[in-house]
């Protein structure tokens, strides 16, 4: 997330935002946008980034909750989606948990709820002769239905309402708790959305319609013309600027600060002797003994060391060296890994997996913190894990597996291409991209689907401590 001009990791948002609930020198906590952010974890209504608003919004919370009357928590958003063009949803949940909330006169408070849409490619596919082949285990595995259906199918439509109708249940009752309304009262007014500021300043989800620099003055942080950027320009001396009458910081440079004041503590706790010794073992300062590793895996999961312009992926062979590494080293007790990932490979995922199963083997307790989605290869990887933790609106579980090719051979024919085919071996030719498979070959695939499931489910019965009829219930 943005800390004045500066990304802020989520882990460093969260402790950073906690650590000044306890800070006496912090006066209070100004979170502020415009309200159509570029960061899409805000910028959005979609419950594939509600997790992310959820953690933040929890340390909002706890902030407020720590401080009480003695830190004030303003929310200020110059509009929570634009004039009913955009969703506000996300930005108002997060805003809700401020003890004051304003907006912009001319803002519009957009929290029309939480909607979902899927584009389906089947009709125009079969207008230009192109074929999805798709195999999958079981119904509710419709990551390729947008090219193997014309609409939502049963089982897509009841998974997709039941997301729907979960999330928007736990962020109603967020706004309830924070607003002091009614989850009825808050449902009503979704329904009546968009709002203008007069209709959410009398349904009690803002406090007022005011300028940012009115929210400044009131606040104490009075200074003509501050902006986001005057914030990110570093703090101030006492009585400097306009009206000035406390220092401001960025959530990045509070972060920063926070890493020299700990940096500094641990080089106070060591000798120099202590120092030199790590030096020359070309040791951290933090990789002292006794410590608890955290390792990230955010993205598709793909077999391999994937490509250097690959970015936010898993790759199979660094997270297994990675795991291997840390269950080799001594000092390690535990790994706490972040997964964030909607699957991928399943060889990827078997690898990964392995090295998650031996790491619990070694007696090294293995956390798995869930991001805004661990579904099927994320959830494959984390089922070994010695505790699982997810934020209320994780999307996980999709235990499941799913293959499939397109076949272009009517397409190509149309068009007056005709693919000859030589092939060595009975099933050489078997994934070309301009055949169909044969009945044999059908067989074949199912097969291999069948004991891909079969194992997966029974990796997830016994890494779960679950009998494998309740995991095939899930």
């Amino acid at each position: 997330m943005q800390g004045g001009n500066e990304r802020v990791g989520l882990r460093n948002a969260v402790e950073a935002i906690s650590k000044a609930g306890e800070e006496d020198k912090c006066a209070g906590l100004l979170v502020t946008s415009t309200g159509t952010a570029p960061a899409d974890w805000i910028a959005s209504a979609s419950p594939g980034s509600l997790a992310t608003v959820q953690e933040v919004r929890g340390a909002v919370s706890q902030f407020r909750a720590r401080s009480g009357s003695r830190k004030f928590s303003i929310a200020y958003f110059n509009t929570f989606g634009e004039a009913g063009t955009s969703n506000g949803w996300h930005s108002y949940l997060l805003a809700s948990a401020c003890q004051s909330v304003y907006m912009q006169q001319t803002g519009t408070l957009g929290t029309m709820g939480i909607s979902g849409s899927a584009p389906f490619f089947r009709a125009f596919l079969d207008n230009w002769k192109i074929e999805p082949i798709i195999f999958k285990r079981n119904n509710y595995k419709n990551a390729l239905d947008s090219y193997g259906e014309k609409q939502f199918s049963r089982p897509h439509r009841e998974a997709m309402e039941h997301i729907l109708k979960t999330t928007f249940a736990q962020t109603v009752q967020m706004i309830s708790e924070s607003r002091g309304i009614s989850p009825g009262a808050v449902r009503s007014l979704v329904d009546n959305a968009p709002l203008t500021g007069t209709q959410a300043c009398d349904g009690r989800l803002i406090d007022g319609t005011k300028f940012q620099d009115e929210v400044l003055a009131a606040s104490g942080l009075s200074r003509a013309g501050l902006t986001e950027e005057d914030a990110a320009a570093g703090p101030r001396k006492e009585g400097e600027g306009e009206g000035s009458k406390r220092k401001v910081l960025s959530l990045a440079q509070y972060v920063r600060s926070l890493k020299a004041a700990e940096d500094l503590r641990k080089l106070r706790s060591l000798s120099w002797k202590d120092i030199s010794a790590r030096i020359s073992d070309r040791r951290s300062l933090e990789g002292g003994e006794n410590v608890i590793a955290l390792v990230y895996a955010g993205g598709p999961i793909i077999n391999g060391k994937g490509q250097a312009t690959q970015q936010s992926v898993v790759t199979s062979t660094q997270m297994a060296r990675t795991l291997r590494k840390l269950r080799g080293m001594a000092g390690v007790k535990a790994v706490v890994v972040r997964v964030n990932s909607p699957g991928g490979s399943v060889v990827a995922s078997d690898a990964i997996w392995r090295e998650m199963s031996l790491l619990r083997q070694a007696d090294k307790p293995v956390i798995v913190s869930m991001g805004n989605v661990c579904a099927s290869g994320g959830y494959y990887i984390s089922a070994p894990a010695t505790k699982i933790f997810a934020s209320p609106g994780t999307l996980t579980g999709s235990i499941g597996v799913i293959v499939g090719k397109f076949n272009f051979e009517g397409f190509l024919g149309e068009q007056g291409v005709n693919v000859d085919h030589i092939g060595v071996g009975r099933n050489a030719n078997m994934m070309s991209f301009a055949t169909g498979f044969s009945k044999a070959q059908e067989r074949k695939i199912n097969s291999m689907m069948d004991q891909i499931y079969s194992d997966f489910m029974s990796k997830v019965s016994e890494g779960r401590n679950m009998k494998l009829h309740k995991v095939k219930q899930v």
